[in-house]
């Protein structure tokens, strides 16, 4: 009947986006992608690891990130929900540099930071701890 088959589509990706939502599937791994820790439903806030004159670079990129689908095993991506301008970073960025993940917490979470921070800028921290 109309009703078994429209039941099975209610949660079809494309049905889960509107306007100028569009998903998009993201190569993961390991720890960075937090395969086997993320679920479907849940938010992150994923940061861009690129390489600099000072080390390595890591910066917000986009926070509040719905994940659509996690993946199940290494080697799947994870289909992420963005507007379509994000969405077209989020590309770039998985093939030009390293997307990590950081797991939002349940209901009422903070705004992550936005400040970027290099490697030197890390060692400067760490040095002036002693």
């Amino acid at each position: 009947t109309t009703a078994d088959l429209s039941a099975g589509l209610t949660d079809a990706i494309p049905t889960r986006l509107t306007g100028k939502q569009r998903a998009v599937a993201i190569p993961v791994s390991g720890a960075r992608g937090l395969v086997g820790y993320a679920a479907s439903g849940d938010r992150v806030d994923i940061y861009y690891e690129s390489g600099g004159q000072n080390g390595s670079v890591l910066g917000l990129l986009a926070p509040n990130t719905l994940v659509m689908r996690a993946p199940a095993a290494e080697g799947q991506p994870a289909i992420l929900r963005a507007d379509a301008g994000m969405a077209q970073k989020l590309a770039l960025a998985a093939d030009t540099g390293t997307l990590w993940f950081l797991l939002r917490p349940a209901g009422d979470a903070k705004n992550a930071p936005k400040k970027s921070i290099s490697t030197a800028q890390l060692l400067a921290e760490i040095n002036g701890q002693r």
